[in-house]
């Protein structure tokens, strides 16, 4: 039987477009998994999503490296999560763009109802003690979509693991504009990838509107802009919001665990906010985190 590269999920007013493992590109490369990668979602007449979606990547070197990368020499095996068994090929660091040899890639399977859709990747330890097992779980209800994970270790010693997703977001395919703001439901400090802080930028493609918003100006000179931010308190909500004004769209994303350290990564196409989750893993122990979308 021949399957198409893509699926859905649907409500009656939302529908979720998913590629199946393997159908892309992102897929056969050394960075991004090809579990539960949305390509693109509608509600009602409106989309959301822009270009790649929402790729979901591991471990990229700036707090955390993927397991088994730090002690192991040139021409050893290291896990990347989410796509396989890799070779360090020199004694550089960590490059979440570079391209590793890959050794074993992992199994990954899909299991599909009109609501929801399991995938499950495995890989088992080899000659090197290193393995995982990762579960998706997508559901859509109404005007939202749930992804629940789990993520075991297969290994025999403990790993420290971060995960996010890209949220490549360009609603009814409008590009950057005055019309789109991002705000933040926490309180948090602008500050550099691993966490030191920084002055919030004033002018430029990304600059604030009031001490939880941030609006874009297409105006400005530079192509490309990322923020990174750490929350400063104890907050019970972790959300992330993007509205546009003009089309009365938005897009809310919410995270049942504080991100250590998260992103908003601006093009003059889309707008990218990425919370992040780090979880340290005992060997035969299982993490599990959720995230939520909502849709309007």
């Amino acid at each position: 039987m021949t399957h198409q590269p893509t699926f859905s999920l649907e409500t009656d007013d939302l529908t979720l477009e998913i590629a199946r493992p393997g159908s892309r590109d992102e897929h056969l490369a050394t960075r991004f998994s090809p579990a539960a990668h949305i390509l693109q979602v509608r509600y009602q007449a409106h989309s959301y999503l822009f270009d790649r979606g929402s790729p979901m990547e591991f471990d990229i070197g700036e707090r955390t490296v993927p397991p088994g990368f730090e002690g192991c020499r040139p021409g050893e095996r290291f896990v990347k999560i989410g796509v396989g068994l890799l070779e360090r090929e020199s004694a550089d660091p960590y490059r979440f763009a570079g391209t590793y040899p890959v050794r074993a890639r992992p199994d990954t399977s899909v299991s599909i109802e009109k609501t929801r859709a399991r995938f499950t990747q495995e890989l088992e330890p080899r000659e090197e003690p290193l393995g995982y097992r990762l579960v998706v779980d997508l559901a859509v209800q109404g005007n939202s979509v749930k992804i629940d994970y789990a993520l075991r270790n297969l290994g025999e010693a403990p790993f420290q693991t971060e995960q996010y997703l890209h949220n490549f977001s360009c609603f009814d395919n409008a590009p950057l504009s005055t019309d789109y703001s991002v705000s933040i439901d926490y309180a948090y400090e602008v500050c550099d990838s691993i966490g030191n802080r920084l002055d919030e930028p004033d002018t430029g493609l990304v600059r604030p509107v009031d001490p939880r918003t941030f609006g874009f100006d297409p105006s400005a000179a530079e192509e490309r802009r990322k923020l990174f931010f750490r929350p400063t308190e104890g907050d019970a909500r972790h959300r992330w919001s993007i509205d546009n004004e003009a089309t009365g769209t938005g897009m809310t994303i919410e995270a049942d665990r504080p991100p250590q350290i998260s992103a908003l990564y601006v093009t003059r196409d889309q707008i990218s906010p990425e919370m992040n989750v780090t979880r340290t893993v005992e060997p035969n122990a299982t993490a599990r985190w959720t995230r939520c979308y909502e849709f309007r």
